[in-house]
């Protein structure tokens, strides 16, 4: 799979971060016979410091997607219904895992 969108971010003064995505087309990132091309229909995610302890970060994310393809199924979508549960945390565990690995 692969996804084609527009990303757009911004930092407030309460250092809270914004991003949002939505479909997009490019001329370098054609539609390709090899992948099935999945639709971000809109995703947002916030990030912001705890107030109690601004070490810490609340992540509040949101994405609905058209997987297309076999997800289009029934067995796919239940498929797509469990990554859909896990790939947030798992998402989380890897770029704790990069920061922690940093400089």
């Amino acid at each position: 799979r692969d996804f084609c969108t527009l990303v757009h971010f911004r930092v407030f003064d309460d250092k809270r971060l914004v991003v949002v995505n939505q479909p997009a087309t490019h001329v370098k990132a054609p539609c390709s016979k090899s992948f099935v091309r999945s639709e971000v229909i809109l995703g947002g995610t916030i990030l912001r410091p705890l107030a109690s302890d601004p070490s810490k970060t609340e992540i509040l994310t949101i994405t609905a997607i058209n997987a297309g393809g076999a997800a289009d199924s029934r067995a796919g979508a239940m498929l797509m219904n469990t990554v859909a549960t896990t790939a947030p945390v798992n998402f989380v565990r890897r770029l704790e895992a990069s920061a922690r690995s940093s400089p």
